[in-house]
């Protein structure tokens, strides 16, 4: 499914209070867009990936906005923003116990139960 990243349920004013930045200091707000984007994509494209575009999920999904996206799903963008920032790719030391391609299992828990339950 086509998701576009310019459906901004969660503004960058949000994610710096998320992360308790200076809303006054403007010198990583590239870098944070940029991140903030990516958690989107991220948590839209585990809502999404196993429907149609012709989906009558797919079409609930796409008529969100930022007043009617749910709450959770908030959350989790935000949870997601949060583990870019702070997961680089800068830290050699880090040990990756997940598997790849999963989420972080706050997002996941947030979100399972919105995913197309008619899909088996």
């Amino acid at each position: 499914m086509a998701w576009s990243p310019l459906q901004e349920f969660v503004t960058l004013e949000q994610a710096k209070q998320h992360l308790k930045l200076s809303l006054d200091v403007d010198t990583e707000d590239e870098d944070l867009q940029i991140k903030l984007f990516v958690a989107h994509e991220v948590v839209m494209d585990y809502l999404t990936q196993r429907v149609s575009e012709a989906s009558d999920w797919a079409a609930t999904v796409q008529a969100w906005t930022a007043d009617t996206v749910p709450k959770r799903v908030i959350a989790a963008i935000l949870i997601q923003f949060g583990e870019l920032y702070r997961q680089r790719g800068d830290d050699q030391d880090r040990r990756y116990t997940e598997e790849l391609g999963t989420l972080c299992p706050d997002v996941v828990k947030l979100l399972y139960r919105l995913r197309d339950p008619a899909v088996s």
